[in-house]
């Protein structure tokens, strides 16, 4: 895991490119997703000193599939 590394779940398409191109041009290393199946796979994969999320989304709450990815 490297300090900078942040993953982000958000369904809405504008909002995470501008905080994934905020985030970026500060120096962290930015992993961007748009559904609870794949902030999963993403959180299975890897470690990452920060997550943001939405916490309302089409296929499921971001809280949940936060506390589901650290089991």
């Amino acid at each position: 895991m490297d300090d900078r590394s942040v993953l982000i779940l958000e369904d809405d398409g504008v909002l995470c490119r501008q905080l994934s191109r905020c985030l970026d041009r500060r120096g962290f290393i930015v992993t961007a997703t748009g559904s609870v199946r794949e902030f999963r796979a993403s959180l299975a994969a890897s470690r990452y000193a920060a997550v943001l999320l939405d916490l309302s989304l089409p296929d499921g709450d971001g809280v949940e599939a936060w506390r589901a990815g650290r089991d």
